[in-house]
């Protein structure tokens, strides 16, 4: 065989090999458009500010009656709020671990303490575990947060709401 054949051959072969290398890392690559099958995971990943909170019967509760902040960070949930309702003071605090999928949110908590109705302070510090589903559609993702009683929420790229039912509504904004 003659050198130039050899070369036309070696090129004739490396040409699809190089062509099917580089679909393979653009299939693999962090750019690479998800299939259609994939599940995105949510995030609620930031810190909120409670901006008021609606009652049923209209009312609008604002700060100083009304004081709240939650931050999530990847694997953790802190949350404080404080309220005024008929002369009586109420709190909340909690420090928990949680997962979120597109599925499902599990929380483990870590440390609870409530004062409602000015009764006292009562302190939870052994593990408790619960999980709840949890949809998401259109850019907002709803769950119910499952130990403790808490409200259902609803989260958007800016916000969420927090709903128990023939309760309260309560308003929040994401800071960071």
């Amino acid at each position: 065989m003659k050198p130039i054949t050899l070369n036309a051959w070696s090129l004739a072969l490396l040409i699809p090999v190089g062509i099917l290398a580089c679909g393979l890392i653009a299939a693999n690559s962090s750019d690479a458009t998800p299939s259609v099958e994939s599940s995105v995971k949510p995030s609620i990943e930031g810190s909120y500010i409670l901006e008021y909170r609606m009652l049923p019967d209209g009312t609008k509760v604002v700060a100083p009656d009304l004081i709240g902040m939650m931050t999530f960070t990847e694997t953790h949930r802190n949350f404080n709020v404080y309220w005024t309702a008929n002369g009586k003071v109420s709190s909340i605090s909690i420090i928990s671990k949680y997962t979120l999928t597109d599925k499902e949110y599990t929380e483990d908590s870590i440390y609870y303490a409530s004062d409602l109705d000015s009764k006292g302070i009562a302190y939870e510090v052994t593990p408790s575990h619960g999980s709840t589903a949890v949809t998401s559609s259109g850019g907002k993702t709803l769950m119910k947060f499952p130990l403790h009683g808490e409200p259902t929420c609803e989260f958007d790229a800016h916000s969420f709401t927090a709903t128990k039912d023939g309760v309260f509504v309560d308003h929040w904004k994401k800071i960071k």
